[in-house]
């Protein structure tokens, strides 16, 4: 029995050897978890200014990013919120030069990143209770892969709610136009996570006229 077992324990070094070695030499590239591409790109020209869209892993898609060029020099403006007292709020925001570097270059090019990835990890960072009568109840700010904030928001009605994503009106046609979509799986779970946090919130205290 003993011959058997030192034999079996033999054959699994051998074997474990043999995969370590397999692996030493792939060539395949390391690619992160939380690595973030641009795995479409689309540009309108027909326009005064030229106007882009990104999707980044095949999960977040980023609408009515302004480019302009001076000196050669390429930059972009994601969209933005202006209140009524002119005070701006992005909407989007890059959190690392390596991610912005590809989005760049990806609507200078009009081309992809080479890499395709498609997982997506997300946080909610911020979550802003907001008082008083304005139908907007929270503010809240999701991250997406350590790499990207998306602002959205909790909007309240006397019998209806909904998570309502970047989005402007568009005055002529009076509709609203989405400027940030995200898949529809993913969107759902951070929704839902989203609502938990906000009827914990409520169920802590809230913002409950008979509480005072």
């Amino acid at each position: 029995m003993a011959i058997y077992s030192r034999y079996f324990f033999r054959i699994g070094i051998i074997l474990g050897l043999f995969a370590l070695s397999n692996i030493l030499i792939t060539s395949v590239p390391i690619i992160f978890a939380e690595e973030m591409v641009v795995t479409e790109v689309k540009l309108d020209e027909t326009g005064k200014n030229t106007i882009a869209e990104v999707v980044l892993n095949d999960q977040i898609k980023i609408k009515e990013i302004k480019v302009s060029k001076e000196k050669g020099i390429l930059s972009v403006k994601f969209p933005e919120y202006v209140s009524g007292r002119g005070r701006v709020y992005p909407q989007v925001e890059i959190l690392n030069k390596e991610l912005s570097d590809r989005i760049t270059k990806a609507i200078e090019t009009n081309r992809p990143s080479d890499k395709k990835l498609s997982e997506v990890k997300y946080e909610i960072v911020r979550f802003s209770p907001l008082s008083g009568n304005s139908a907007r109840k929270a503010n809240i700010d999701v991250k997406f892969n350590n790499a990207v904030v998306v602002a959205c928001g909790i909007i309240e009605g006397d019998n209806w709610k909904k998570i309502a994503w970047p989005s402007r009106k568009d005055e002529k046609r009076n509709i609203y136009i989405n400027q940030v979509l995200v898949r529809k799986k993913l969107r759902k779970q951070i929704e839902k996570d989203i609502w938990t946090r906000y009827e914990e919130f409520k169920e802590e205290g809230g913002w409950e006229e008979d509480e005072w």
